[in-house]
C-alpha cells in the first residue's frame, strides 16, 4: 500500500479460462501533480496505455477520496484520447467497507464496477468473466499471408492469436486466425481479407 510502489510498468502473462492468453500490465497510478522524479516512469505508463486493448481501473473502495482519484484518472485518459478504449472499473478492498450505503452509491456513480476483495479473493470470478467477455468483443477473424522470412510475425500470430486454418505454398504461409483487432490492424500489410468480427460475413 506504499505510494508509488509501482514505478515502472510490469507485465505478466495470464491464461484465461477460455484459453485466451492475456498480457496484464501493472502501471503507475494516475495522480494529480506527479513529482518530477517520477515523470519518466509515468511516461512509460502512457506508452503502455496506448498499446492496451482494454484498461482496468483499480479503485480502493475504502479510500475517502476515491471519486476524486477516479475523476483524475478519466481526465488523463481523455487527454490521451484513450477514453474510448474499453474500461473495466474495479472496486477493491470491499472487505474494509461496512457501510452498505457507500458501496451502493459507488455502484451508482461508477460505470458498472466489479466489486472485489483481492485479499479475501471475493468477486474475482466475476472479474475474470468480465475480462473474457470484453476481450472477446474486440476479437476479429482475418487471413494473413506471410513470406517465410517473416518468421517473427508468424510466431507473433501463433502466440497472440487462435489459429483456425493454415496452408503452405512454396514461398509463404497463409493463416486464418482469430485475434485482437488492434494486432490485426498492425498486420494490415499482410492481410489477405478484410478482418471481421466473429459471425460477420464478408460482403
Amino acid at each position: 500500500d506504499k505510494l508509488f510502489a509501482t514505478l515502472d510498468p510490469t507485465t505478466r502473462k495470464i491464461i484465461l479460462p477460455n484459453n485466451q492468453f492475456l498480457l496484464l500490465t501493472d502501471t503507475v497510478g494516475f495522480i494529480n501533480k506527479l513529482p518530477h522524479h517520477l515523470v519518466a516512469s509515468f511516461r512509460a505508463t502512457l506508452d503502455e496505455i496506448e498499446e492496451a486493448d482494454i484498461l482496468i481501473n483499480v479503485l480502493d473502495a475504502s479510500h475517502p477520496k476515491l471519486e476524486e482519484q477516479n475523476r483524475a484518472t478519466y481526465s488523463v485518459l481523455k487527454e490521451l484520447k484513450a477514453d474510448n478504449k474499453p474500461i473495466i472499473n474495479i472496486l477493491n478492498k470491499i472487505d474494509l467497507i461496512d457501510n452498505g450505503y457507500r458501496l451502493s452509491r459507488l455502484h451508482r456513480n461508477l460505470d458498472s464496477p466489479i466489486a472485489i476483495s483481492a485479499l479475501q479473493k471475493k468477486g474475482l470470478e466475476k472479474l475474470i468473466q468480465r475480462i473474457c467477455k470484453t476481450l472477446e468483443e474486440k476479437r476479429v477473424c482475418a487471413e494473413f499471408t506471410f513470406p517465410y522470412q517473416r518468421n517473427d510475425l508468424i510466431s507473433l500470430i501463433y502466440s497472440r492469436g487462435e489459429i483456425i486454418e493454415k496452408s503452405y505454398s512454396k514461398n509463404e504461409v497463409t493463416l486464418k486466425v482469430r485475434l485482437n483487432k488492434s494486432l490485426a490492424d498492425k498486420l494490415a500489410k499482410y492481410k489477405k481479407k478484410r478482418a471481421h468480427k466473429e459471425g460477420e460475413k464478408d460482403k
